[in-house]
């Protein structure tokens, strides 16, 4: 299943914004694929194409565009002091600026001509009371940390190895493409795979049956081809070409002639093996380079560094706004929510903290 084919976990009605359904768009969406009557909608999961969609259109219709500037990279974001100033009522012209202001956090960043693109169309600065980190968990990938794993056939997203299919650079007469991991992200890279006739050897630590595993907290009425990966895994899954198990494994080392080097995490078999394509698919964190200190300091334990999963962002569990600094608010993985559908809540939360400083602020 290639990317934008796949489907969300989410189910598409948990993922409505305000006065425009879901459903609706989605029939209005695939007619206009097809040039026939729309069709009725067969799954309650949506594909990732059709959901980035919905949100592009709920912008346009809703004529939000103003507040979005695309392909901007932000560079920095840090505290200032703020400035008080008094103008003249008669003339609007300012007569004094001093520093008892409250703190401000400045932002700067810079607009790209496009998507991949490394022309600078402009350079910015904002200085704005709130800022809201809403950065996901995607920009950097988690590394084996072995030899060779920057060999030029070894990868590490979803959508890296898909482009290999597309582009016919792996096929069924190829050798076994080494998948390893035991997440969605795997999971997925797998079913691309299956659905392409690509063979795969699939390497993860982690007992077939460990119900630590994400399937295990997936309906499988709902999520049935997720499922089915962890049948096979487990083996019990029949009739499958292509696919070869390798659970409680490990990569050892990877060497520059395609041959990876795996080993039992008891030390009792290794194996050597020539592979296509080696895709690492072990996890990811926020790039948050951005901030002072890489926000060391914001998380849950302040000792470490964020982690969405084990030191998420220490935030207040209605408004969002982190517990050590005013004016800072996090959404989505980096407080622990893996979920599209909680952000809307969550960002409900922080625009409500925010109107209510306002409010207060304007009070006499």
């Amino acid at each position: 299943m290639m990317e934008g084919e796949m489907l969300t976990l989410s189910l598409g009605s948990w993922m409505e914004l305000p006065s425009s359904n879901f459903k609706e768009f989605l029939r209005k969406q695939r007619c206009s694929y097809c040039g026939t009557s729309p069709p009725v909608c067969n799954t309650e999961r949506a594909s990732v194409k059709d959901v980035a969609a919905y949100y592009a259109d709920y912008v346009t219709e809703n004529r939000l565009d103003k507040y979005f500037k695309n392909f901007c990279t932000v560079t920095s974001v840090r505290q200032i002091p703020g400035k008080r100033c008094t103008f003249n009522k008669e003339n609007g012209e300012l007569e004094q600026e001093s520093d008892e202001g409250k703190t401000l956090w400045e932002v700067e960043g810079y607009r790209s001509a496009g998507p991949g693109s490394d022309d600078i169309v402009e350079q910015f600065c904002y200085h704005t009371s709130n800022v809201v980190l809403a950065t996901g968990t995607h920009d950097k990938h988690n590394r084996l940390l072995v030899s060779g794993e920057t060999c030029s056939f070894v990868h590490h997203t979803v959508a890296d190895f898909e482009r290999l299919i597309r582009n016919g650079e792996v096929a069924a007469d190829s050798d076994p493409v080494l998948i390893v991991g035991a997440g969605l992200s795997a999971a997925d890279a797998i079913l691309a795979a299956q659905q392409n006739g690509v063979p795969v050897l699939h390497a993860f630590r982690k007992h077939a049956a460990d119900p630590n595993l994400v399937f295990s907290r997936l309906p499988p009425a709902l999520y049935p081809e997720y499922h089915r990966i962890q049948r096979m895994m487990k083996g019990t899954e029949d009739h499958v070409a292509g696919y070869e198990a390798l659970p409680e494994y490990e990569v050892k080392s990877i060497r520059d002639d395609g041959k990876v080097v795996l080993c039992s995490l008891d030390g009792n078999h290794c194996m050597t093996v020539r592979v296509s394509r080696a895709v690492i698919l072990i996890g990811a964190k926020s790039d948050l380079s951005f901030m002072p200190n890489n926000c060391h300091g914001l998380g849950i334990f302040p000792d470490r560094p964020i982690d969405c999963k084990s030191n998420q962002f220490d935030a207040d569990l209605i408004t969002n706004e982190s517990i050590h600094e005013s004016g800072l608010f996090a959404l989505g993985a980096l407080i622990g929510d893996t979920f599209v559908r909680f952000i809307i809540g969550g960002a409900l939360g922080v625009a409500a903290e925010i109107s209510r400083k306002k409010h207060l602020s304007n009070k006499p």
